[in-house]
């Protein structure tokens, strides 16, 4: 840490100093120190991807999702090198599921797929992280995309094979015209999160019964599955029963295409639609969007609800600043590198030297750290 510091006293406005400070105090466990770091270097250059990613984990073991997903996407648009993007994708994954976001988790994990080869170990961890969450066809999935060979391996592949033909097997029984026996079969299948019964369902989506209609929008949200635009839209014309299950789903999607729709709804009757749209502000939101959410705050009722906006509202002003100062760092001039042999004796040489050398130790292990 001195060769650190003593580094930052000389050059306070370079911010690699402070990056492997920063790194420092990650592969010390010091998330919160290490995160306050990373914002230093942060606010004086840009930060490299690998400490982006970094970042990223630090929120993660902090139990802050919100913050972790973001640094891991933004690790994800600058970072080429394949072995730190599938990391950089595994954690985006774990911390999105961590807090029930299924659909992108589902978007990232379609994008690891077409990418990675299948490390064993990452799509492993993943597929039981998306069984957890019955998202079986996924989980199988990722199994299906390891090459590794164990028993394991064997006894997971028949798992679910079983858990998934347990499903079908409810199939046949949906397709009758009784309410009562319809919504038991949905019940049923509520605990599956397969593509066949997604299809299955989709298909009947134009049933008579609005509770048979709530019950399938809900089923899509609950595993994350996608749905055409034009059911939607009908969804959306529906009782009022049948609208809100779309709303819901749709503020679940985090998609930015329904921006406008979710805040034509922030005042819904719905205590739960003015949740998701709270939550969906907290991910996609802007600061043109905090004075709405600071109204909100005025007439919210309940604690919860008045938790979420103010989490929305942080979020919005965390990710603000962020940019801010991102931009400000790209449109300054180029800063002056330092000139060794002009600046120090040669004990201070020496001890640059020796500070050059624990950074690149640093390097590696923050990768290694990483993985």
């Amino acid at each position: 840490k001195d060769y650190y510091f003593q580094a930052i006293d000389l050059e306070p406005k370079q911010s690699l100093f402070l990056e492997h400070l920063a790194r420092l105090h990650f592969e010390l466990g010091e998330y919160s120190v290490c995160l306050v770091r990373f914002q230093e270097a942060h606010s004086v250059g840009m930060l490299q991807p690998i400490s982006y990613g970094l970042m990223g984990r630090a929120f993660f073991e902090l139990d802050r999702y919100t913050e972790a997903t973001d640094c891991l996407e933004k690790m994800l648009e600058i970072e080429e090198e394949p072995s730190l993007r599938r990391i950089a994708y595994y954690y985006a994954i774990l911390a999105y599921l961590s807090e029930s976001s299924i659909f992108p988790a589902r978007l990232l994990t379609e994008r690891l797929l077409r990418e990675d080869e299948g490390d064993p170990v990452v799509f492993s961890v993943l597929s039981d992280r998306f069984q957890d969450h019955r998202c079986l066809s996924v989980a199988k999935r990722l199994l299906e995309s390891v090459t590794k060979e164990d028993h394991d391996f064997e006894e997971r592949h028949a798992t679910l094979d079983r858990e998934l033909l347990e499903a079908e097997h409810v199939l046949p029984q949906l397709f009758c015209s009784e309410e009562e026996s319809l919504l038991h079969q949905l019940h049923q299948l509520s605990q599956f999160g397969s593509d066949k019964v997604h299809r299955v369902l989709v298909s009947l989506i134009q049933s008579p019964s609005q509770l048979v209609r709530e019950g399938i929008l809900s089923y899509c949200r609950k595993f994350g599955f996608d749905l055409p635009k034009g059911v939607l839209k009908e969804c959306l014309n529906d009782t009022e029963m049948v609208r809100e299950a779309t709303l819901l789903y749709v503020a679940s999607t985090y998609d930015r295409a329904y921006m406008d729709l979710l805040l034509a709804n922030i005042n819904n009757p719905s205590r739960e639609v003015r949740s998701a749209v709270a939550r969906y502000l907290e991910r996609r939101g802007g600061p043109i969007h905090l004075p709405i959410l600071e109204g909100q705050m005025e007439i919210a009722e309940g604690a919860g609800m008045r938790r979420q906006l103010q989490r929305a509202i942080n979020q919005i002003k965390r990710r603000h600043t962020e940019q801010t100062e991102r931009m400000a760092t790209q449109s300054s001039q180029p800063r002056k590198q330092p000139t060794v042999k002009s600046r120090y004796d040669w004990i201070e040489i020496f001890q640059w030297v020796g500070g050059s050398i624990a950074v690149g130790y640093l390097v590696y292990r923050a990768i290694q750290s990483f993985f």
